[in-house]
C-alpha cells in the first residue's frame, strides 16, 4: 500500500481533522448524556414528591391540582432539557464546522505551497 496515499498532508497530518472530529463527538455524547441523566433525576425527584402528594391527599379537587402541577413541572423539566440538548448540539456543529474549515483551509495551502515547490523546481 502506498504510504503517501493523503498526498501532500501526509497519513498523521490527513488523518488529525478525523481523530479531531472524533474527540469532539465523543465529548459531545458524554455532555448530552449527563444532561440527560440530571434531568432524568430531576423528573423522577419530581415524580416522587408527587406520588407523597396523592398518598396523603383524599381530596380529589386537590389531587388534581396535584396532577396538574407535576405535569407542569414535568413539561418544564422537558422543554429545559430540549433546550440544553440544542445549546449542546449547536456547539458541537459550530466547533466541527471550523475544525473542519481548518483542516480545509490546511490542506489547500499544503497543496499549493506543494505545487509552487514543484513549478519552481520545473
Amino acid at each position: 500500500m502506498n504510504a503517501n496515499w493523503m498526498g501532500p498532508m501526509g497519513m498523521k497530518d490527513g488523518m488529525k481533522p478525523w481523530a479531531d472530529l472524533m474527540t469532539m463527538g465523543g465529548r459531545t455524547l458524554e455532555e448530552l448524556t449527563k444532561a440527560h441523566m440530571e434531568a432524568m433525576t430531576e423528573m423522577f425527584e419530581t415524580g416522587m414528591a408527587h406520588a407523597k402528594v396523592l398518598g396523603t391527599s383524599r381530596d380529589f379537587a386537590a389531587m388534581g391540582k396535584a396532577q396538574a402541577d407535576c405535569m407542569a413541572e414535568m413539561g418544564k423539566q422537558a422543554m429545559a432539557l430540549a433546550h440544553k440538548d440544542m445549546e449542546i448540539m449547536t456547539r458541537a456543529q459550530t466547533e466541527m464546522m471550523s475544525a473542519l474549515d481548518g483542516a480545509v483551509r490546511e490542506g489547500v495551502d499544503k497543496v499549493r505551497r506543494t505545487a509552487g515547490k514543484a513549478a519552481e523546481t520545473a
